[in-house]
């Protein structure tokens, strides 16, 4: 599964082989807000599979580390110029 960020939407992407055309199909499953980091509910992701949901969790663990790691630094950045104002 792949994860592609549209605008303001976070999308799932299936690889389906299409025997006809020998290659892979690229197929829309599911999105969410580009902006969560929370696991959805099941009815938004009801069309994963078991394995693609774990996917989807790691992304999402991934994604908020590096959030907070993110606003860690800037606020570590920003520190002195927050403390003299």
């Amino acid at each position: 599964m792949q994860f592609r960020v549209q605008a303001k939407k976070l999308q799932f992407i299936r690889s389906v082989y299409n025997s006809t055309t020998k290659r892979c199909d690229q197929k829309l499953v599911g999105s969410i807000s580009r902006y969560t980091n929370e696991m959805p509910s099941d009815d938004q992701i009801e069309m994963l599979t078991d394995k693609e949901r774990h996917e989807l969790s790691v992304y999402l663990a991934n994604k908020k580390a590096e959030t907070q790691k993110t606003m860690h630094w800037s606020a570590v950045y920003n520190a002195d110029k927050t403390l003299s104002a």
